[in-house]
């Protein structure tokens, strides 16, 4: 018996880098992947690799930003597997230019307090709304 035995965890930013590592880690104990990306074909690529190693997995696009999306992505899951248990809010914007570019008038120290004030909210934000389409499944069941 694995830890997360037929577990269903959803991974927002699971198609690329600590996310898909996540899913790669779930499936290995278990558990039923759901890669989560804003990149529907990195999330694929994920969830078919779990998939070819012998493990549990879907992969979904989903903007965790826009509840619809969310919603969408809830249901597809609760379609495939009928039940989610969990969820790591991974999710992530990367800047890839240098800050003082990036800023233009403002410094990089309070481009980073506000890009870190935003993110933190933001994902605060997403954890809401892709928790909120799940629970409302479960309340709907019960």
């Amino acid at each position: 018996m694995a830890l997360l035995d037929d577990k269903v965890v959803i991974v927002t930013g699971g198609g690329h880098g600590i996310g898909k590592a996540y899913c790669r880690g779930i499936a290995r104990e278990g558990g039923v992947a759901i890669a989560a990306d804003i990149d529907e074909q990195a999330a694929k690529d994920a969830a078919k690799a779990i998939q070819n190693s012998g493990g549990k997995a879907l992969g979904i696009r989903v903007d965790v930003a826009n509840l619809a999306s969310c919603q969408t992505m809830a249901e597809k899951s609760l379609q495939a597997f009928g039940k989610i248990d969990g969820l790591v809010n991974n999710a992530a914007i990367f800047m890839t230019v240098p800050a003082e570019r990036a800023a233009g008038r403002k410094s990089p120290k309070k481009l980073g307090i506000a890009l870190w004030r935003s993110t933190s909210r933001d994902c605060g934000f997403a954890a809401a709304l892709l928790c909120r389409p799940c629970n409302d499944e479960k309340r709907e069941a019960s």
